[in-house]
C-alpha cells in the first residue's frame, strides 16, 4: 500500500445548519469552519484528521507505506506534524479493520470523562461569580457528568477559593473539582509562597489535582512543590518529546503528565511518554480536546493503562464566542452538531454515567461521509508533490 495523494480540506457550514439548537440561543459567528487532512492511498482506504498538513512533508510521503510511522518520525518527515501522523492512523486501522487503540495494545473502550471549563474572558477580568460557577456545576451534575476542571486565574488567586467552596456547597462530593493554573514562562505566574498556600487550601476542599501552578520552566519550584503538599501537581501539557517528560519525571516535579496528542505529540509519541510515566508509577493523562480532533486522543487513551480520565474541553466554541460558560452552559454533544453532520454514524462520540466512549469504527473510530464533505467544503488542497 503506498500513499498517492495528501490534501487539506476546509470546510465551512451556515451557523444555522451547522448548530440547529445554539443558533437559537447565541450570536455565533456567521460560519462553523474546520479543516481536514485527507490522504488517499493506491489501496482505496483513506485517512482523515482534524487539521491541516504541512507541503514539505506531504511531500515526502508521497509513494510511501502509511504503516511506517515510527520511521517517518526517526526521519523528521512528520515531525511537528501530529494531524498527518492521525490521518495516517485512520489509514492503518482501515487496513486492519481495527480501531486504533486496539493495534497499540487494547487497555478498556471507555474512559472517565471530565469538562474543562475556563472564566468567561481572564484577559478581560470577567470571571464570573461563584453562584454561577456553583449553577454551572449542578447542571453540568445533573446532565450525569461527575467531574469539572475550573481554571484559578484572579488576580487574587485566593478569590478563586470562593468559587469552589460554592461548587462544594451547592453539590457537595457529586463532581470532582480540579484545577488549573496553567503557568506560563512570561512571569504571570505565582509565586512559591502562593502555589504553596493555595495548594493546601485546595487539599481540604478535596480538588483532585493542580496543574501548571508555577512558571512552565521552573522544574527545581516544581519539585519542592509536588514534595510539600499532598494535592497531585500536574502539567507538560505545552512540551513535545519523551526526553523533557523524562526530566520532568527524574526531577519529580509532577504527580501526574498531561502530554498534548491531538496538537503537539501524536498518538506514537504520546503512548511513549505514558509508558515512560508508567515507569515512574505515574498516571498520564492526556491534554484535553474536542470535536473530531478528540478522536486520536480517544484512541491514544485506550490504549494506555495509566490514563484514568478523558479532558474534554467545552470551551472555545469558536472565535468570537471563545469562553465558556455561557448562559446555561454548553453541552458537549450540542458543540457536536456541526460534526455530525459530516459523519456516517451519529453521535460523534456517546456519554453514559460519566464515561466517554471509545470509538469502535476501524482506524479513528469515526466514519468521515466523503458525499457530505463534498456539500460543505469550499477548498480541497492537494498539497504538492514535486
Amino acid at each position: 500500500m503506498k500513499i498517492n495523494k495528501i490534501e487539506n480540506i476546509y470546510i465551512r457550514i451556515p451557523r444555522e445548519e451547522a448548530y440547529p439548537s445554539l443558533s437559537k440561543r447565541f450570536p455565533l459567528p456567521e460560519y462553523f469552519e474546520t479543516r481536514l487532512v485527507h490522504i488517499s492511498t493506491d489501496e482505496g482506504i483513506d485517512g482523515y484528521a482534524e487539521g491541516v498538513a504541512g507541503a514539505y512533508a506531504a511531500r515526502r510521503l508521497i509513494g510511501k507505506d502509511p504503516t511506517m510511522i515510527e520511521r517517518f518520525l526517526d526521519e523528521g518527515i512528520i515531525e511537528n506534524e501530529p494531524f498527518l501522523e492521525h490521518a495516517l492512523w485512520d489509514v492503518i486501522g482501515k487496513a486492519a479493520g481495527q480501531p486504533v487503540y486496539k493495534l497499540l495494545g487494547g487497555h478498556k473502550n471507555k474512559i472517565k470523562v471530565y469538562l474543562t471549563t475556563v472564566w468567561k474572558d481572564r484577559r478581560k477580568g470577567v470571571f464570573g461569580d461563584p453562584e454561577e460557577w456553583a449553577y454551572v456545576a449542578e447542571f453540568f451534575v445533573k446532565h450525569g457528568f461527575k467531574a469539572m476542571k475550573i481554571q484559578v486565574h484572579r488576580p487574587d488567586p485566593f478569590e478563586d477559593l470562593k468559587t469552589i467552596k460554592a461548587i462544594r456547597d451547592r453539590v457537595g462530593d457529586k463532581i470532582e473539582i480540579m484545577c488549573d493554573r496553567t503557568g506560563r514562562p512570561d512571569g504571570r505566574v505565582w509565586s512559591h509562597y502562593t502555589a504553596l498556600k493555595m495548594a493546601r487550601e485546595l487539599e481540604k476542599l478535596n480538588v483532585a489535582w493542580l496543574e501548571e501552578p508555577l512558571d512552565r520552566n521552573d522544574l527545581d519550584g516544581l519539585s519542592e512543590l509536588a514534595a510539600a503538599v499532598d494535592i497531585p501537581i500536574t502539567g507538560g501539557e505545552a512540551e513535545r518529546g519523551i526526553h523533557k517528560f523524562k526530566l520532568f519525571l527524574e526531577k519529580r516535579c509532577f504527580d501526574i503528565v498531561q502530554p498534548d496528542v491531538h496538537w503537539g505529540n501524536g498518538i506514537l509519541v504520546a503512548k511513549k511518554i505514558a509508558a515512560l510515566a508508567e515507569a515512574y508509577c505515574k498516571p498520564c493523562i492526556f491534554h484535553g480536546s474536542d470535536g473530531l480532533g478528540a478522536a486520536s486522543t480517544l484512541q491514544a487513551s485506550g490504549a494506555v493503562p495509566n490514563c484514568p480520565w478523558f479532558e474534554l474541553t467545552t470551551h472555545a466554541l469558536q472565535p468570537p464566542y471563545p469562553y465558556s460558560p455561557p448562559e446555561p452552559p454548553i453541552l458537549p454533544w450540542e458543540r457536536w452538531e456541526p460534526f455530525n453532520l459530516l459523519l456516517k454514524d451519529k453521535p460523534l462520540y456517546k456519554i453514559e454515567d460519566g464515561y466517554i466512549k471509545i470509538p469502535e469504527n476501524p482506524g479513528l473510530g469515526v466514519r468521515i461521509n466523503e458525499e457530505a464533505i463534498e456539500t460543505v467544503s469550499y477548498t480541497h488542497l492537494t498539497l504538492p508533490t514535486n
